[in-house]
C-alpha cells in the first residue's frame, strides 16, 4: 500500500517533470508516427461545440492545459479569449501562457481552486491519467461544472497494450532518474533515438527533433503515474458523479480513449 508521502513525492516529481517538459507541445510525438492529433476527439469536440447556443458568452476551463495546444481550438470553435480558463501544474507553462494573454493559473487537478459549478464547458485532454487519484480529479472536474454544463475528456484507453510496456515495463528507470536526472535522460534518449527517427521515417517521411524525443520520454517513461481507463471505468466515473454520458470513442490510432459528458443529463 502507498503511503502518504510515497504519493506527495511523486506528485512533486510530476509537477518538476511538466515544468521541464511543459505539455501541448506533445503533439509532436504523434504526428512523428504520421498521426493527426486526436482528430476523431476533435470533430467530437467541434461538433458539440456547434450545438451550444451563445458559446461566445460560455466559459470553458483547460484543466491541465500546458502550453495552450487547445487554445486556438477553442477559440476557432467560438469561445471569446476572455472566457477561456487555464489551470496547469507546470510554471513554465503558465508563465508562456499568461505573456500570450491567457488566464491561467498554477494549480492541481486533485484540488481545483474554483468554485463549484461555475463551469460552462471543461475541458481536459490526456491530464488525468498522469493524476495521483484519476477518479478524485474526475470529481473535481464535475464539480466545477455549471448545471446543464459539458465535460470533455481524452485519456489513456485501457485496451492498448502499449502504456504498459511503455510505462509499467520501464519503472526501472523511473528510479534510476531520481537520483540521476541528467545521465538517466542521456540514457534514454540514446536508446529511444534511433527507434523513433526510423518511424517517423516510416510514417511521416522525415526525421523529428531531439526535443520532441525527450518530450516522448517524460511523457510515457519519466511520468510518476500512468492510469488507463477502459469504457466502463468511464462510464461508471459519469454516473458516479451524476452525468450523462453523450459519446465515448477510441482515437489516436487507439493509444487514447475520449468521452463527452453532460450534467444532470441533459443532452444534444
Amino acid at each position: 500500500m502507498k503511503t502518504a508521502g510515497e504519493e506527495n513525492r511523486k506528485r512533486r516529481e510530476s509537477r518538476e517533470l511538466y515544468t521541464d517538459f511543459p505539455f501541448g507541445r506533445f503533439d509532436g510525438q504523434y504526428e512523428a508516427f504520421g498521426v493527426k492529433p486526436y482528430s476523431r476527439f476533435n470533430r467530437a469536440f467541434l461538433d458539440l461545440c456547434a450545438s451550444i447556443e451563445g458559446i461566445s458568452e460560455k466559459k470553458i476551463y483547460d484543466i491541465g492545459c500546458g502550453c495552450g495546444y487547445w487554445f486556438g481550438q477553442f477559440e476557432h470553435a467560438g469561445f471569446r479569449k476572455d472566457n477561456i480558463i487555464g489551470l496547469d501544474q507546470s510554471v513554465s507553462a503558465v508563465k508562456e501562457l499568461k505573456a500570450r494573454g491567457y488566464y491561467v493559473i498554477e494549480g492541481d487537478a486533485l484540488e481545483l481552486p474554483f468554485p463549484g459549478g461555475e463551469a460552462d464547458c471543461v475541458f481536459s485532454c490526456s491530464v488525468l491519467q498522469f493524476t495521483a487519484d484519476p477518479e478524485k480529479a474526475f470529481g473535481e472536474l464535475c464539480r466545477i461544472l455549471k448545471k446543464n454544463g459539458y465535460l470533455i475528456i481524452c485519456l489513456y484507453n485501457a485496451s492498448n497494450p502499449y502504456y504498459f510496456i511503455s510505462h509499467t515495463m520501464t519503472f526501472p528507470f523511473r528510479l534510476l532518474y531520481r537520483h540521476y536526472p541528467g545521465p538517466v535522460l542521456k540514457m534514454l534518449q540514446a536508446l529511444c533515438y534511433l527507434p523513433v527517427q526510423l518511424f517517423s521515417l516510416f510514417f511521416n517521411g522525415r526525421l523529428t527533433s531531439v526535443r520532441k524525443i525527450k518530450t516522448l520520454i517524460a511523457t510515457q517513461i519519466l511520468a510518476p503515474f500512468a492510469h488507463t481507463f477502459s469504457r466502463k471505468r468511464l462510464e461508471r466515473l459519469g454516473e458516479k458523479n451524476g452525468l450523462h454520458l453523450i459519446e465515448q470513442g477510441i482515437c489516436v490510432k487507439g493509444f487514447f480513449r475520449f468521452a463527452v459528458f453532460s450534467k444532470n443529463g441533459y443532452d444534444l
